[in-house]
């Protein structure tokens, strides 16, 4: 006979795996996991190559807390005892361990504590923190039992989500270089030629009305091969000589182009990658990415504008759309991450409507010094 916490455990697997986003899974297997063992508040610990933590996921705390805070943890106490030693660990009184480092002020009082490691390929990936069991009672071994479970399946759906966005930077890079091909031999001596065209019928007019109208035009020309010129530069520079942030920005929007109809515009202004690290990119690309996505399948966009610039000691990215806005009845869950992630670095996002139609979505983060 089939146990309820075997039923429990399937349906958690099944809601982890149904996702093929990276960062959507990550986000899914925390939720799943607070649900799944009834705790308050739970979160999910990215490691780095070089074992501390990247990146860190929750859920439970509200938007007040979070901004009292003021930063995610560094990987300190009982977090850091499972960094270094990978192994299930249930507590009931977190402050009590040992390893307990305390919390900052303005953190909520945890006491039951869940911690279950990730592992991909035999290799940690992150550990799964959970706490606050519902009405206060103690994490059961079996919490613990379905925790290990849920963290073997999701070290399964963390590699095919790595595997699948590898396949399509393959695809991608495949047809990049054919349209870079295509950009420069194609396009581009066309533009020239009309270009040449233009300017000799306005040498010829010189003085007439036309001839400004016509030399406007050769002007719009020489800006719109510059821009096709960047983008087959940034379509051609090989993957392992470093990706900028422009490159993946540019990439991003490229992605979206088909579903939306048109090409977005792309603005940049300062010196967007000099100035980013690895982890900012990473956080840019996260949220442009969400942005673009809400335009095509819920605002109904058919033509969005980006904008990534420093704005003193700011990286501010502004997406635009012209549709109807997000509707009441869709999940807002992706816009309350972006929200969280950047309050939880100091930053902000907010929307705005647009006259006479579309959506304005401005998405903040300060730079380290």
């Amino acid at each position: 006979m089939t146990k309820p916490q075997d039923t429990q455990l399937f349906n958690a697997i099944m809601n982890v795996v149904a996702d093929l986003d990276l960062q959507t899974t990550l986000e899914t297997i925390v939720t799943t996991a607070v649900n799944l063992v009834e705790a308050k508040y739970g979160a999910l610990g990215v490691l780095s190559p070089k074992g501390d933590l990247q990146d860190f996921f929750h859920v439970g705390m509200e938007e007040n807390q979070i901004k009292m805070i003021g930063h995610t943890p560094q990987g300190l106490g009982v977090l850091g005892l499972l960094m270094q030693y990978p192994e299930p660990v249930r507590l009931s009184d977190l402050g009590k361990h040992p390893a307990s480092f305390g919390f900052p002020p303005k953190h909520p009082p945890m006491k039951t504590f869940l911690g279950v490691p990730v592992r991909v390929r035999g290799n940690v990936f992150g550990n799964l923190y959970l706490t606050e069991k519902k009405d206060g009672v103690d994490f059961t071994p079996e919490d613990e039992e379905l925790v290990v479970g849920l963290a073997a399946a999701a070290g399964l759906a963390i590699e095919n989500a790595r595997l699948f966005s590898k396949t399509q930077t393959i695809a991608v890079y495949e047809d990049r270089e054919r349209i870079a091909r295509d950009l420069h031999d194609l396009v581009i001596q066309q533009l020239f030629a009309t270009g040449m065209t233009l300017e000799s019928i306005a040498r010829r007019s010189a003085g007439s009305a036309e001839s400004e109208k016509i030399n406007q035009a050769v002007d719009d020309l020489d800006q719109t091969i510059k821009q096709i010129r960047q983008s087959i530069y940034a379509l051609t520079t090989p993957e392992n000589e470093g990706v900028s942030l422009r490159r993946r920005v540019m990439h991003e929007v490229e992605g979206y182009t088909a579903l939306l109809g048109s090409t977005p515009s792309i603005t940049f202004e300062g010196p967007v990658d000099s100035m980013t690290s690895d982890r900012e990119t990473n956080q840019v690309v996260a949220a442009l990415r969400e942005l673009l996505s809400n335009a095509v399948r819920h605002a109904e966009a058919s033509s969005v504008s980006v904008v990534l610039q420093i704005i003193e000691n700011d990286l501010v990215l502004t997406v635009s759309d012209n549709g109807v806005g997000i509707p009441e009845t869709v999940s807002r869950s992706g816009l309350d991450n972006l929200r969280k992630r950047a309050e939880s670095v100091g930053g902000s996002f907010a929307t705005s409507r647009r006259f006479p139609s579309g959506t304005q979505a401005r998405w903040m983060i300060p730079l380290k010094n």
